[in-house]
């Protein structure tokens, strides 16, 4: 009933504001344009969330009113910060993971929808694999809480704005080259098997097993050779370059914020570690060892120092690590090899499975990289803006911002610990084992047991024994 009265009150000032807008001098066509609606959008802006009692408020409308005919576009903006766009996918999540959409968090498993605005914790003893629309992984290690804060497309390029509030993360661009061939496995089995079967080694072991000729499958058997590793990267290799023909050079270009420091990317993996009121470690990837081929042109590699006035971008070099001060004003190579630092790296070496499972799902999706050169099919089919030259204005916003606003809460931070005594979380922000040491022993655990009669008598099953074993050993439900 009281939305009824709401909605009859809303047609009556619609009708009275049209006819009287010329009397009352109201310049409609110059502040109240809009445009045409794109994909789930709605016609209307009412926040049916908000107090009646605010809503009917004569005081507040004219307020509002004042400030919407000094904006000319306000419908449009207030669109367009209505409904975020789609960045990507949980691929998969081992232990807790909990996404915050507002305050609210959601638990997310394989699927989960991943928008502009949310972020994902994960907790003690849990993993995080994600996939973004332009084919880049984000991996989140244990106690960490990464921010998705926006994604804007143009017609060669993919931007995207992330913050790390805390933990251990790593950024794997898509590259266009190809996998070097190995006898290794995968590198990250805590996450495997994948929901998405044809992604996994077991499902190119079932192919190839069960189509071989009863000989030959005992010599299979009793082969020490890991059964299915080289279809299993043949196939990536062939995915890629599928991909490669739909995506025609897209670059892939990161804006990546953390409270002591912040990184500009192109092209590029990295990993960062942010311990609350200590020093960051981060490294840029050339990954020259997992892949063959030339690098792509065009790379930026810079990272962004903390300071009100303090504009200077530092060009980093690939492979090395580096420390970052807890101030934010100091950024040089480590002097001296940390071990926990290297032990971390594994799991992301040659995450094949994972790999796979991204060309899988960047190939459901390539009309998108067709309907990106057209600005109104790639709104009404997804629901997304194409940017323009307008995009780099808003990065050099987003950089100042950002630079400005953490060199403020990194002096609140400061305030903060050296009026309390933190000796407790001070120890606990100390990159250590527990950002990595279940992803280790499950990689060992996965080199012994390769064998075994457990992981070999998934080639004998069939499709719904296997859809079964799936789902029981993913971990998703």
């Amino acid at each position: 009933m009281k939305n009824a009265w709401m909605l009859g009150i809303i047609l009556c000032a619609a009708i009275t504001g049209k006819i009287y807008a010329q009397e009352w001098k109201a310049d409609i066509e110059r502040t109240d344009f809009d445009r045409n609606l794109v994909r789930q959008q709605t016609n209307s802006l009412i926040n049916w969330q908000e107090d009646p009692k605010d809503f009917l408020s004569i005081e507040k409308w004219m307020t509002e009113r004042q400030l919407k005919d000094e904006q000319p576009g306000w419908r449009i903006r207030q669109r367009i910060s209505a409904r975020p766009e789609l960045m990507g996918r949980v691929f998969s999540c081992i232990g807790s993971c909990k996404l915050f959409r507002g305050a609210k968090p959601h638990s997310v498993r394989y699927g989960s929808r991943v928008y502009e605005g949310d972020e994902i914790h994960t907790d003690k003893n849990s993993y995080l694999w994600a996939y973004l629309l332009d084919g880049s992984l984000v991996r989140l290690a244990p106690e960490s809480a990464l921010g998705f804060l926006e994604i804007n497309f143009q017609a060669k390029k993919v931007f995207h704005n992330l913050r790390l509030n805390q933990g251990y993360v790593h950024w794997l661009h898509r590259s266009e080259r190809e996998q070097k061939l190995t006898t290794t496995t995968d590198t990250d089995p805590l996450f495997l098997p994948l929901l998405l079967k044809e992604s996994n080694l077991s499902w190119f072991q079932r192919q190839l097993f069960q189509k071989a000729a009863d000989k030959n499958q005992i010599l299979m058997t009793t082969s020490l050779e890991y059964l299915g590793v080289k279809e299993h990267q043949e196939e990536l290799n062939r995915r890629i370059k599928e991909n490669n023909q739909k995506l025609k050079g897209i670059e892939s270009e990161v804006l990546f914020v953390a409270p002591n420091g912040s990184l500009h990317v192109k092209n590029t993996s990295f990993s960062w570690y942010y311990g609350v009121a200590e020093d960051s470690y981060f490294k840029l990837f050339s990954r020259n060892s997992e892949e063959e081929g030339e690098q792509a042109s065009g790379r930026i590699q810079h990272f962004m120092f903390r300071g009100y006035v303090n504009k200077e971008e530092k060009n980093i070099d690939l492979d090395v690590w580096m420390r970052v001060d807890r101030d934010g004003r100091q950024c040089d190579p480590l002097e001296f090899s940390v071990p926990q630092l290297l032990s971390s790296e594994i799991p992301y070496r040659r995450p094949t499975t994972l790999l796979l499972a991204r060309e899988l799902s960047l190939a459901q999706e390539s009309s998108l990289w067709t309907d990106l050169q057209d600005e109104e099919k790639l709104a009404d089919n997804w629901g997304l803006k194409l940017w323009k030259e307008e995009l780099a204005v808003r990065l050099d916003f987003l950089k100042s911002y950002s630079r400005r606003l953490e060199t403020t809460n990194l002096r609140s931070v400061q305030k903060l610990t050296e009026s309390l005594i933190l000796s407790e979380e001070a120890a606990k922000a100390v990159f250590d084992e527990r950002f990595f040491t279940q992803s280790l022993e499950a990689y060992y655990r996965s080199l012994k047991t390769r064998h075994s009669f457990s992981q070999e008598s998934v080639r004998d099953m069939s499709d719904l024994h296997y859809y079964g074993w799936l789902i029981k050993n993913a971990r998703q439900y």
